[in-house]
């Protein structure tokens, strides 16, 4: 008997830290704005084609104002720039023909107008 009381107790402990340590929602930052991390994600592709790697990176804005971004990799010298618009998802192609199949990218976004 004392061991399924231990047990109860133990659940509803854990329950509770579980709960309690869920991440909270995003709040927003200084001014009500709400900041890269929160707004833009980003993940880069490769793909082969006849004679090399194309190189792409898509940006996704997940929040409701727009934001301009601008994108640089290792294997271009090319600085790329795009405007997200809220809510919507932009891509551009870094690369054509690339002997490499990896690339590293930045991507720096401030809000828009």
């Amino acid at each position: 008997m004392r061991y399924n009381q231990q047990m109860k107790l133990y659940l509803t402990v854990l329950v509770l830290v579980v709960g309690w340590s869920a991440p909270a929602p995003a709040a927003e930052g200084e001014g009500g704005k709400h900041n890269e991390q929160q707004c833009i994600k980003t993940r880069k592709e490769v793909r082969y084609i006849a004679y090399g790697y194309d190189h792409r990176v898509f940006i996704k804005n997940v929040c409701d104002k727009p934001w301009l971004c601008t994108v640089r990799t290792n294997t271009s010298d090319q600085v790329h720039h795009l405007e997200v618009a809220a809510g919507k998802e932009a891509s551009v192609r870094t690369h054509r023909g690339s002997p490499a199949r990896e690339f590293e990218a930045t991507v720096k976004c401030k809000p828009g107008s």
